[in-house]
């Protein structure tokens, strides 16, 4: 009945995306009811629909000699080619240890949001609860760091800068990249005897915020197969490579076993690294976080658009940022100018 409605309704949503489009290409933002059009017309007609937004609303790329020498440049040249063809890149070695550590020292003194399990939202009994994250006694499977008091960390302020993170996004849309989002998040073992937990992301899905982007997926602590490894299915970031029969079901968490009934495991790819490893992702893929059995995991998350257009836009206040970071994000042209 839903994939009816979707179908019928589909030339309503062809029209309000176009006219989102045109809003977007007067004002930079697009109305919410369009980005909805745009989610129903992909579980139709699949990536055919993004990737015509997507030309219409990514900026041509700029040059810039400032960031990249030409050994680097071809490297991440060469990195983007194959995310093209996989879905996915994977560096032993992303972060240096002393901003891990840094980070490690900010999760410690920091109350995080705990995100509500799928039984408490399901028996309608929860409340959004701040706490510190005690290893030993977690409270809930997937604890959240605000983006707010996040971006206020030099450490993280940093990392956005480096130039790998513009370069191989800018390679892959061949367009102009824009930062959206970064985010960091704790994985516990407070589910480790139930079923994934669906909220914490721990069953397969795509992501469909924008027409394109990129997420950089950066372990922060030693990930093995007790504490909850990253899995994607390669290919599937591809035009029309997640199957309609899964696609017209809407934006749902998939269960395993579906999965594994249409053979799709066979393409699985599950990402165990060291404390400083990145798996770089084109997230309209499937996707998911593996349950954590034993311990914790620590993911640092940044995500790279070719637009803004989607969902609804948040921005940063410019006074929670370093001198230094303000300086040097000039020599990235327009990287930041939708968000401070």
């Amino acid at each position: 009945m839903k994939l009816l409605k979707y179908i019928f309704f589909s030339p309503i949503d062809i029209l309000l995306v176009i006219f989102g489009l045109i809003v977007y290409k007067i004002y930079k933002y697009n109305p919410y009811f369009s980005y909805k059009s745009m989610l129903r017309l992909f579980y139709i007609y699949g990536n055919s629909v993004t990737e015509i937004i997507n030309k219409l609303t990514a900026e041509n790329s700029k040059p810039n000699y400032l960031l990249i020498s030409n050994n680097k440049n071809e490297n991440n040249k060469k990195i983007s080619n194959l995310i093209s063809e996989k879905g996915y890149y994977f560096f032993n070695q992303f972060l240096k240890n002393e901003q891990l550590n840094a980070i490690v020292e900010i999760t410690k003194k920091y109350k995080f949001k705990l995100r509500p399990t799928d039984q408490l939202i399901k028996n309608s009994n929860y409340t959004i609860k701040e706490t510190f994250f005690d290893p030993q006694k977690p409270e809930a499977v997937l604890y959240e760091f605000d983006t707010n008091d996040l971006i206020k960390h030099k450490v993280i302020q940093d990392i956005i800068l480096d130039t790998r993170i513009y370069d191989i996004s800018k390679k892959y849309f061949k367009s102009e990249p824009f930062f959206d989002h970064v985010g960091l998040s704790i994985t516990s073992d407070y589910n480790k005897y139930s079923n994934p937990d669906s909220k914490a992301a721990q069953l397969y899905h795509f992501d469909l915020d924008r027409p394109k982007w990129l997420k950089f997926l950066i372990y922060i602590n030693d990930v093995d197969d007790s504490n909850g490894p990253h899995a994607f299915i390669e290919g599937t970031h591809k035009s029309n490579q997640i199957p309609f029969s899964l696609r017209s079901r809407g934006y749902v968490r998939i269960d395993d076993e579906e999965i594994k009934k249409i053979n799709m495991t066979k393409n699985e790819k599950i990402f165990y690294g060291k404390a400083g490893s990145a798996i770089i992702e084109d997230t309209i893929g499937f996707h998911k976080g593996n349950i954590v059995k034993k311990g914790y995991r620590i993911l640092l998350s940044i995500q790279v658009n070719s637009s803004m257009f989607g969902i609804k836009n948040t921005k940063y206040n410019m006074n929670e940022l370093d001198k230094n970071f303000i300086n040097k994000s000039k020599s990235f042209g327009d990287f930041f100018k939708y968000k401070f």
